[in-house]
């Protein structure tokens, strides 16, 4: 009788432990998809804001795309910095903020120095600005998921 005992209180647990984790997991993953649908808003919302809506418009043989592209990141620029300040202090903010700025000469150098050691036309001028772009779409992401992280409980 023990025995049934025992082994009906260890069935109890092991099925009140997996409820537990699929709770949590259904938790994280409707939070992941908040953060991806939020990110991807933001992303629409630059991408429209910055690019024709007929992309067959753009001339592909002049600095027409590097311009939009341009465009495209420093939008993202932009929430980013709105993001960072919503979530720091100003000083902090700040801090993030010239980090960011130094980010973004460093990755549009690189590509430079790596498209353009020769000369690849007009496609190797434009990769440093859509490389760019790539990198903010990444950070957006990372900063909407520091703002739900940030809302957690804290360990006393």
């Amino acid at each position: 009788m023990r025995k049934v005992a025992l082994i009906c209180g260890l069935i109890a647990l092991i099925i009140g432990c997996l409820s537990w984790f699929y709770q949590k997991q259904e938790v994280e993953d409707k939070e992941q998809m908040l953060i991806e649908q939020e990110t991807e808003k933001y992303k629409q919302d630059c991408f429209n804001q910055s690019y024709p809506k007929d992309l067959s418009s753009i001339n592909m043989y002049n600095d027409e795309m590097k311009c939009l592209d341009k465009k495209y990141h420093q939008c993202l620029k932009e929430v980013i910095i709105a993001k960072i300040n919503e979530l720091a202090t100003k000083e902090d903010a700040q801090k993030m903020i010239d980090e960011l700025n130094k980010f973004e000469e460093s990755v549009l150098s690189l590509y430079w120095d790596l498209y353009n050691r020769e000369d690849y036309g007009v496609m190797g001028r434009g990769v440093n600005d859509a490389a760019l772009g790539r990198y903010y779409e990444y950070l957006l992401s990372d900063i909407i998921n520091f703002k739900y992280i940030s809302t957690y409980p804290r360990p006393s």
